[in-house]
């Protein structure tokens, strides 16, 4: 039985002529350049059920020699190379312009294959069968279906940004602050953040892996953000430490995935207008800042006290309209499900994305002061607690700004030298922050926040996007999610917390950060120079 793959503008393999819309055999023979039939041989048997423009030639276009047969194979073959996979149904695998549509022949699509008729004794091919498995009837209907339901789910998915990134508003630069109030001491909240970054280095990963399995993350997403607003309701009740690092951890691991679910979905739905990505993260950025900002008013102006009974049951509010929304407003959206989980393994074995996430791990430890104790650092400074909220107001505006402009910067100065500028102006920021600064001086120093994760943020998201195919949407999206948030906020908030512990000022603290951002300066250049040299995602073109 014998597969018949497409590919749309991919490199070829020695011996063979790769063209646009190249179709080539797989199973019957080896995967790596053999077992193409030639071209008057392919057009003759998939005829009746597809039509195809061009026929990959093998050599100068001469008959392929009968070769022994072997068990079929699985064949996945794209950017990522090629990887064998036995199996007992060859894999159908259709790749257009980024599009990727993967079925087992005999079980995996609506559509009967259809056996052609072998050719006669004498022929070039005599002695093998072709099995087909069609494309849809009419695929322009499936692509229309699938643009229709991706402009229905945007909307949604905007308020969904909104609130979840509003109860993040809240819970990233208040619990500290919270927590402290009910006796809780920083190394306790520092536990806390760390139990909750730890669990949300595994699970992303694995909730994204289900999603693609499922082909679907939609009610996925709506159990993690119910699941949420129970934790924090619950961590509203309950002073105990060690009772808060348990509820924190468990947070971590279900509702932590939220957010990569939530970009894949809305990446699924951009289809291949991904490279406007930024403009719709925006709006959770924008969901981030407002709560923060409105929130710390109240707080200044007594409506709120700044204790966990006050705080938490605000964020479990947010998360469950969160989950409602997804639950009635966001259309499932059509894309092909993963049919071997061990491609994950594939996609991120790539040097250069091994690369980008240890910078992004790096990069993102240097921002644990900021992300987890930014209440605690303004008090300490002696600045008004209104600074807080005013900080994160401006950075997020910074940040919504430049994720809106992400793919005109991506063009303009390449991605390369936009993964070494965030790396060095995280350097600038923290060692700024260290110095004795204004109210004012402390509010814009932070808009840098735009650039040292904002921009370079949407930029990873974008070039994993590009370098992974669309089956491990979910999956490489939760990865990447789990190891720069994860591990990296892991470490980052450890070493804040500790750093507040042994000191009484926060020029230790801003110190260390300033560190960390100095070693990902270093692997930052590395990683640039990796990919200047190799072909790189466009984040200007779909």
């Amino acid at each position: 039985m014998i597969g018949i793959e497409q590919q749309e503008h991919l490199g070829g393999h020695q011996g063979e002529e790769r063209l646009p819309g190249v179709h080539r055999v797989v199973g019957g023979g080896d995967v790596g350049g053999h077992g193409l039939l030639p071209p008057a041989s392919v057009q003759q048997r998939v005829a009746e059920a597809q039509a195809h423009p061009q026929v990959a030639r093998h050599g100068d276009g001469d008959a392929a020699e009968p070769r022994e047969r072997r068990p079929p194979r699985a064949a996945v073959e794209g950017r990522l190379g090629v990887v064998e996979e036995s199996a007992g149904r060859p894999l159908v695998r259709v790749v257009t312009h980024g599009a990727c549509l993967s079925s087992r022949a005999a079980s995996s699509t609506a559509a009967t294959p259809r056996r052609t008729t072998p050719p006669p004794p004498d022929g070039p091919d005599a002695t093998l069968s072709v099995t087909v498995t069609p494309t849809p009837t009419n695929p322009l209907a499936a692509v229309t279906d699938a643009a229709v339901r991706g402009r229905r789910a945007l909307p949604a998915l905007t308020v969904v940004y909104l609130l979840v990134f509003a109860s993040s508003g809240i819970q990233l630069p208040l619990t500290a602050v919270a927590m402290q109030k009910v006796g809780l001491s920083p190394s306790a909240i520092g536990a806390m953040w760390g139990a909750r970054s730890l669990t949300a280095a595994v699970a992303p990963f694995f909730w994204g892996l289900l999603a693609d399995r499922l082909g679907t993350a939609r009610p996925l997403l709506a159990l993690s953000l119910t699941l949420g607003a129970g934790l924090t309701a619950l961590l509203s009740t309950t002073t105990t430490p060690w009772v808060c690092v348990v509820i924190f951890g468990v947070y971590g691991a279900t509702t932590g995935p939220a957010g990569s679910m939530l970009d894949g979905m809305t990446l699924t739905a951009l289809g291949t207008s991904r490279a406007q990505f930024g403009r719709w993260r925006a709006f959770g950025t924008v969901g981030f800042g407002v709560s923060s900002l409105v929130v710390t008013l109240l707080l200044q102006e007594g409506v709120l006290q700044p204790l966990p009974r006050s705080l938490f049951p605000l964020c479990a509010a947010l998360l469950a309209l969160g989950a409602f929304v997804v639950a009635v407003g966001v259309p499932t959206l059509p894309r092909p499900a993963l049919s071997d989980p061990r491609l994950v393994g594939v996609a991120f074995r790539q040097p250069l994305l091994v690369g980008l996430v240890t910078l992004g791990m790096v990069l993102w430890c240097s921002h644990g002061a900021w992300a987890g104790f930014l209440a605690v650092v303004v008090e300490r400074a002696g600045l008004p607690a209104v600074v807080t909220g005013a900080a994160v107001a401006f950075s997020v505006l910074t940040e919504a700004v430049i994720m809106s402009a992400a793919p005109r910067l991506s063009a303009r100065f390449g991605v390369p030298a936009i993964l070494v500028a965030a790396a060095a102006l995280a350097f600038v920021r923290w060692a700024a922050s260290a110095l004795p600064l204004s109210a004012t001086a402390f509010v814009l120093l932070h808009g840098l926040h735009g650039v040292t994760f904002g921009l370079f943020f949407v930029v990873v998201v974008g070039v994993v996007a590009e370098r992974c195919p669309p089956e491990l949407r979910q999956a490489s999206q939760g990865l990447l999610a789990s190891l720069v948030f994860g591990v990296g906020g892991f470490f980052g908030s450890a070493l804040a917390g500790t750093a507040l512990q042994h000191s009484d000022g926060v020029v230790v603290l801003w110190s260390a950060m300033a560190a960390v951002a100095a070693l990902a300066i270093v692997i930052a250049v590395v990683v640039a120079r990796r990919l200047a040299a190799t072909p790189s995602p466009s984040m200007s073109s779909p």
